[in-house]
């Protein structure tokens, strides 16, 4: 019995050994992920440069760089915009790091891994821009397994004053000095909304017989430079459901305007937080125009139908939730930035339900657990509206 027992433990010892190695051996080497990666950007080398990219991401970054015609175009693209650079440090983190202050795409099998890293890089003067700038940048690398190989999946800005509230620090420059600012008293808010906002045109959605990249003219997967202002009010309607926002269009007292006010709050904090930290540096892009925000071309004139099936002008009406009292934005009091808003459907259901209890009760149930300058509106006095 002993000599079994001692078998059998013998056994569970080499078997847990072994599942050891594996499950290390699946790890990914981010050190040689990133190191191929910083060589083809220095060498230009863009077989090299391709090869560490997942599929997706991978033929986004060939549709950029060969649609790159002009200056203009290649400077948003860091395999033409950055001459040199030298990743510096990276630290793992786990998803629920970063799930509540960035958008994190979804991957075929679900599993993900996570770092966070930053580099320093030298760039040609005239091609400086947010996406890739002279000095120290950090990213948000996230991998995922594709045909047994780790690929990089998303690379997006990282949204440093929100992780250093979350006391993740990689010790550079840059953070120590945004730390100073955060701990500084007053804060100093941001006054006006950015003038303009990035986006993918990869949906195949149509409105009046166009997709978006059709309307704009560029080939799909491309990035096209949209006017901030049209892009939330053409968000808006596309988001909010105009059924349950105007149930009755010949009686406009059972209109939800504060469910749709709500809407134009949250639609511009997430699309304002986008500009700041774009989602997909490698093509300098905020966001793109898929189910992650439904943007669909020239519908601020778009007209929709009742419960009863009555026309009426949800375009207009959505355009008038962006005034001046409802058209700015909601920032967060720790990170002296816009909140990451995002606006999925359990929240826009808040907004329908909670419609009668007004906007900043709407807000503040929304987003429980986001302290932000708003209240009572009285963040209108420092953001402007459109």
């Amino acid at each position: 019995m002993k000599k079994l027992v001692s078998i059998l433990l013998s056994f569970v010892i080499i078997i847990s050994f072994i599942t050891g190695i594996s499950a290390e051996g699946d790890s990914p080497n981010i050190n040689k992920i990133l190191n191929e990666w910083q060589s083809a950007l220095n060498t230009k080398n863009i077989v090299q440069y391709s090869s560490v990219f997942g599929n997706n991401l991978k033929n986004d970054i060939n549709t950029a760089i060969q649609n790159a015609k002009t200056d203009e175009d290649k400077k948003y693209i860091e395999f033409f915009s950055t001459d040199n650079i030298e990743v510096k440090k990276i630290h793992k983190l786990s998803l629920r790091d970063i799930e509540d202050i960035m958008y994190v795409e979804k991957t075929e099998n679900g599993f993900v891994e996570v770092y966070y890293f930053y580099y320093t890089a030298s760039l040609k003067s005239t091609m400086e821009n947010k996406y890739v700038q002279n000095g120290e940048n950090f990213r948000i690398c996230i991998l995922s397994k594709e045909n047994n190989e780790w690929k990089i999946s998303q690379l997006s800005s990282a949204p440093l004053e929100a992780l250093l509230t979350k006391k993740i620090n990689l010790e550079s420059k840059k953070e120590e000095s945004i730390s100073r600012s955060l701990s500084a008293s007053p804060l100093t808010l941001y006054t006006s909304s950015p003038t303009n906002i990035r986006v993918q045109l990869r949906s195949t959605l149509t409105y009046n017989s166009k997709t978006n990249y059709q309307y704009w003219g560029i080939a799909q997967n491309s990035v096209k430079t949209i006017p901030f202002s049209t892009y939330c009010k053409d968000v808006l309607p596309n988001e909010w459901d105009s059924d349950k926002v105007v149930p009755d269009s010949k009686n406009t007292t059972t209109n939800k305007v504060n469910a749709l006010n709500a809407g134009a709050l949250m639609v511009k904090t997430f699309s304002w937080y986008q500009t700041l930290y774009p989602w997909n540096t490698s093509i300098g892009a905020d966001v793109n125009d898929d189910s992650s925000q439904c943007y669909l071309h020239d519908t601020n004139g778009k007209e929709s139908a009742d419960g009863k099936g009555v026309k009426f002008a949800w375009g207009s009406m959505c355009n008038t939730a962006f005034s001046d009292e409802y058209g700015v934005a909601i920032f967060n009091n720790s990170t002296n930035t816009p909140i990451w808003a995002r606006y999925v459907q359990t929240q826009q259901d808040y907004t329908y339900t909670y419609n009668s209890q007004g906007v900043t009760y709407i807000i503040n149930y929304v987003y429980t657990n986001a302290p932000c300058y708003y209240s009572n509106f009285g963040c209108q006095s420092y953001f402007s509206g459109f």
